[in-house]
């Protein structure tokens, strides 16, 4: 048998090849983590300034509606058109 002494050097030993395999493995994933969250953030305020810029877009089409211009609904109608196709061609799957 192994005197004690031998036996907590080896439990040692491979309770830190253990602890330093997690802590690696933590590092990388963090690091992961960290890039992930930063693509969210950019992700994120990009669609918020698109979405400013399609309410501006609106608020532009209202004010024109309102005064009854005709050439305002048509760009409305138009846009609405791009965007039910955009919708329909989207929706398309292959099989």
């Amino acid at each position: 048998m192994l005197p004690d002494i031998l036996k907590a050097d080896i439990f040692f030993f491979v309770a830190t090849i253990a602890f330093a395999s997690v802590s690696i493995f933590a590092i990388i994933l963090l690091g992961y983590l960290i890039r992930i969250a930063q693509d969210i953030r950019r992700i994120s305020r990009r669609l918020r300034r698109e979405a400013d810029h399609v309410a501006d877009d609106l608020e532009f089409l209202r004010r024109g509606i309102e005064r009854g211009g005709s050439r305002a609904a048509k760009e409305a109608g138009a846009i609405i058109k791009k965007l039910i196709s955009f919708e329909k061609k989207k929706t398309k799957t292959k099989h």
